[in-house]
């Protein structure tokens, strides 16, 4: 097996809550979040980052930590939803990681980010049609990264975990 597991998909889709639950049961884990890994280094929230300097730069200190973070081994990382756009990051997360995609109903995820201001608007769009636009976007790139899915509004956490070990003992 390897010893990196990512965690991928949109936000709201259970990331840290499965993150956080599975360390447990791996042992000898630990959990990252990227994001606030990227808000640690930079000193600086994602808001901040993105009206300071723009996505672009977002997406490179994403790049830049991803990197970074990629030399650790006994981790479940929760990346970001947007991590995939860049084929570089989609690259790494392939040569380095497990990667499970965790995805829910755009109208469970729209309930579970609701007033979340702690991840900026990428369009002038609706919240609701922001997740469905983003959702079909990186679809994609998400499936080419997954080496499992989990329909994360099918399951609580525990069975989720459960798929997760069951999956983990045949890589």
């Amino acid at each position: 097996m390897k010893n990196r597991i990512a965690l991928i998909g949109y936000r709201g889709t259970g990331k840290t809550t499965i993150g956080n639950s599975l360390i447990k049961r791996l042992g000898e884990y630990t959990f990252l979040d990227l994001d606030d890994y990227i808000v640690k280094k930079e000193k600086k929230s994602i808001p901040e980052i993105f009206n300071d300097f723009g996505e672009e730069k977002f997406r490179e200190f994403e790049n830049q930590y991803l990197k970074e973070l990629s030399k650790n081994k006994n981790i479940v990382l929760s990346t970001g939803g947007g991590v995939v756009i860049r084929e570089e990051n989609r690259d790494i997360l392939k040569k380095k990681y497990v990667n499970i995609l965790l995805s829910c109903s755009p109208n469970v995820i729209l309930k579970r980010i609701a007033g979340d201001k702690n991840r900026p608007a990428l369009t002038s769009k609706s919240e609701y049609e922001e997740i469905l636009f983003n959702l079909e976007k990186r679809d994609i790139w998400y499936k080419e990264v997954s080496n499992l899915m989990i329909q994360t509004d099918k399951y609580k956490v525990e069975e989720c975990i459960e798929i997760i070990l069951k999956f983990l003992n045949r890589v």
